[in-house]
C-alpha cells in the first residue's frame, strides 16, 4: 500500500514539472487616488512579469468611463497608468481594471477584474483672504467718489474705509466686491485710504469742481479753400462750460454748433463759385467775427473761334469754337448780321456749328462771344460745274453774182473751216451755222437773230435752185448748137 502512495506522489510531482511556467490563473490589481479638483490618478499592473504577465486585452475604466486600453506588455512595463478628470459634482469615483486571457498564445489562464473600492474626494483648502480695492474720480451726479473694495481670496477679510474723520471697517467675502460712496463737498478735497491688517491697499487725494467755469468761445474764419468748396470756420473753447456758436452765411443762419470746454471745431463754410459770401461767427460772451470771402476757384473761359472753308458736301462753311477755358462760353454766329444760333461749350470743350451757304452767293460770318474779340469770315461757295460756253454763232451772208439768164455764178465766200473747192451747198452750211469772214456782215441782237434765220433760209433755196437753172442752161446751149 505505501508502495502503491509513493508511487502516486512521485506521479503527481513529475506531472507538476512537466507543467508550462504559466500560472493557471492572471489577477491584475488597480489603485486610484482623487484629490480635492477631481483628478484621479490610477494604476492597473499584472500580477507578474515575463510571459505570464502577459495580458493584451487588459484596460481601466473610471465610473464605466474607458481612461486606458491596450493591455499588458512589456513595453508599458506591464502596467496601465494615467489620470482622468471628473466632472462635478465628483460623487464618489471608483477605478475598474478588467483584463482577458494571458500568456504568449493566450490560450491559458481565465479573464476577471478588479475594482477600487469608492474614491473620496477630500475637500479643497480654503485659500487665505486677498484684500484689495481702488478709488475713482469724483462723479458730480452722484456727489462724490466711488470706492471700491475687493477680496480675491477664499476666506472673508475685514477692510477698513477712511476719509476725513471717517473710518468704516467692512467685511467683505472671498471673491467678492462692495462698492461705498465717499461723499466730497464742492471746492473741497478728501483723502480716501483703503487699507486691511494695518497695510494701506491704495490711498488718494480726490477733489470736487461739479460747477464749471463758464465758456471762453473764441472763432477764426480762415481763406478760401477750393479744394474743400469753401472756407474753414475754426470755433474753440478755452473755458470749462460748453459754448455754442452760431454761422451765418449772409446773414441766414446755416448751423448751431456746441463746442465743449477745452475743444476745437473746425467747421466747413460751403461758398458758391463765383460768388462772394458774408460770413459771420457768433456766441455768448464773444464779439462776431465777419469776413467777407469770394469763390472764384474755376478759370474764366477762353473762348476761340475760326470759321473754315466752304464743303461742298456739306452745303455750307463749318465754325469751330473752342474753350480752353475751365467755365462755360457762350457763343454767338450770325450770318451777314442776322443771329442764327447761339452755342455753349464747357470749359476745354470744342463744338462745331454748320453754316449753310446756297450756291453762287457769298456770306459774311460773324462769330463773337464774351472775352473774345469777334471773327468776322467772308465765305464764298461755288460748287455747280462749269457751264458749257453758250456764245451764240454768227452767220456770214452769202453774197451771190447773178450772170446772165442763162447760168448763174455763185461765188463762194472765205468762211472759217471751210475751203473755196467745197461745194456751194457746203459753203452756204457752213455760213449758215458757224460765221465767216470776208463779205460776211456782223449780226447782233434780235436783228441779228433774225437776219441769222433768212441767210439761212436763203442758202438753203439758192443750193436747190442753182443746179436746176444750170441744168436748163446747159439744154439751152445744146439747142442752139
Amino acid at each position: 500500500m505505501w508502495r502503491r502512495l509513493s508511487l502516486l506522489v512521485i506521479t503527481c510531482l513529475s506531472l507538476l514539472a512537466l507543467a508550462p511556467t504559466s500560472a493557471l490563473a492572471h489577477h491584475a490589481s488597480v489603485t486610484a487616488t482623487v484629490d480635492c479638483n477631481g483628478l484621479v490618478t490610477y494604476s492597473a499592473t499584472s500580477w507578474t512579469t515575463g510571459d505570464s504577465g502577459i495580458n493584451k486585452t487588459a484596460a481601466v475604466t473610471i465610473n464605466g468611463v474607458s481612461v486606458a486600453s491596450g493591455g499588458f506588455t512589456a513595453a508599458n512595463g506591464y502596467a496601465l497608468t494615467g489620470t482622468y478628470q471628473l466632472t462635478a459634482p465628483f460623487g464618489s469615483p471608483s477605478a475598474t481594471v478588467t483584463w482577458g486571457l494571458f500568456g504568449e498564445n493566450e490560450d491559458l489562464g481565465s479573464a476577471g477584474s478588479a475594482t477600487t473600492g469608492p474614491l473620496t474626494v477630500p475637500a479643497c483648502p480654503i485659500p487665505p483672504a486677498q484684500p484689495g480695492g481702488s478709488i475713482g474720480d469724483v462723479v458730480c451726479a452722484s456727489g462724490g467718489a466711488l470706492a471700491t473694495l475687493t477680496n480675491t481670496g477664499g476666506e472673508a477679510a475685514t477692510i477698513r474705509l477712511t476719509y476725513g474723520a471717517t473710518t468704516e471697517d467692512v467685511v467683505v467675502q472671498g471673491g467678492a466686491t462692495v462698492t461705498r460712496l465717499v461723499p466730497v463737498a464742492e471746492d473741497t478735497s478728501v483723502v480716501v485710504t483703503i487699507s486691511s491688517g494695518g497695510t494701506t491697499i491704495v490711498t488718494r487725494e480726490v477733489h470736487a469742481n461739479c460747477v464749471l467755469a463758464p465758456a471762453v468761445p473764441a472763432a477764426v474764419i480762415g481763406d478760401l479753400d477750393c479744394a474743400q468748396g469753401g472756407a474753414i470756420a475754426t470755433l474753440t473753447n478755452t473755458g470749462q462750460a460748453t459754448a455754442t456758436f452760431t454761422v451765418l452765411v449772409n446773414g441766414t443762419t446755416i448751423a448751431s454748433i456746441p463746442v465743449l470746454g477745452g475743444a476745437t471745431t473746425p467747421t466747413l463754410v460751403p461758398i458758391t463759385e463765383n460768388t462772394s459770401a458774408t460770413i459771420t461767427v457768433s456766441a455768448a460772451t464773444m464779439t462776431d467775427v465777419t469776413r467777407v470771402i469770394m469763390r472764384d476757384c474755376i478759370a474764366p473761359a477762353a473762348p476761340a473761334a475760326t470759321v473754315g472753308a466752304v464743303s461742298c458736301v456739306e452745303g455750307g462753311a463749318f465754325v469751330t469754337l473752342r474753350n480752353t477755358g475751365g467755365e462755360f462760353a457762350t457763343f454767338t454766329v450770325a450770318v451777314d448780321g442776322v443771329t442764327i444760333d447761339t452755342v455753349t461749350v464747357g470749359g476745354g470743350a470744342t463744338g462745331y456749328r454748320l453754316v449753310p451757304i446756297a450756291e453762287d452767293r457769298t456770306a459774311l460770318i460773324t462769330v463773337s462771344a464774351a472775352l473774345m474779340a469777334p471773327v468776322v469770315t467772308s465765305v464764298g461757295r461755288d460748287c455747280a460745274p462749269a457751264a458749257a460756253d453758250a456764245t451764240p454763232a454768227v452767220a456770214t451772208p452769202v453774197a451771190a453774182a447773178v450772170g446772165g439768164p442763162d447760168d448763174t455764178d455763185v461765188r463762194p465766200v472765205a468762211v472759217a473751216g471751210v475751203s473755196e473747192e467745197d461745194d456751194g451747198d457746203e459753203a452756204v452750211l457752213a455760213a449758215a451755222t458757224t460765221g465767216g469772214t470776208g463779205d460776211a456782215l456782223p449780226f447782233t441782237g434780235a436783228t441779228g437773230t433774225r437776219a441769222l434765220v433768212l441767210g439761212a433760209l436763203l442758202a438753203l433755196l439758192m443750193g436747190t435752185m442753182l443746179p436746176i437753172s444750170a441744168r436748163v442752161s446747159e439744154r439751152a446751149r445744146a439747142r442752139r448748137r
